[in-house]
């Protein structure tokens, strides 16, 4: 589910080290969580900065929708409705015409 989130090497790329017990790093790896015991945003964060991945990315995989997106859905919630009604073929359309 994650990227491994073992201590980092010295020699690594992180910026900052990120130290987890191994026994919660395997049960994040396997999802391994009795009701309650995912990590916490705040934990997701700290992982995606230690690792320099894309913290959106990491807070969706255990289907958490970061604060900053859940705040704009919450003030447009017609937005989303009409997004989860289109096809993926529209979707991709629409998210390349907003690369541009």
């Amino acid at each position: 589910m994650f990227p491994d989130v073992r201590p980092p090497k010295p020699e690594s790329c992180c910026r900052q080290p990120l130290f987890l017990p191994v026994t919660y790093v395997s049960k994040i790896e396997n999802e391994r969580f009795d009701f309650g015991d995912y990590p916490s945003e705040d934990l997701i964060r700290k992982i995606a900065a230690a690792l320099e991945a894309d913290k959106h990315e990491l807070l969706t995989l255990p289907e958490r929708i970061p604060e900053e997106i859940k705040k704009r859905i919450l003030e447009h919630p017609e937005v989303l409705r009409k997004i989860a009604q289109l096809d993926d073929e529209t979707l991709n359309n629409m998210l390349k015409d907003l690369d541009k």
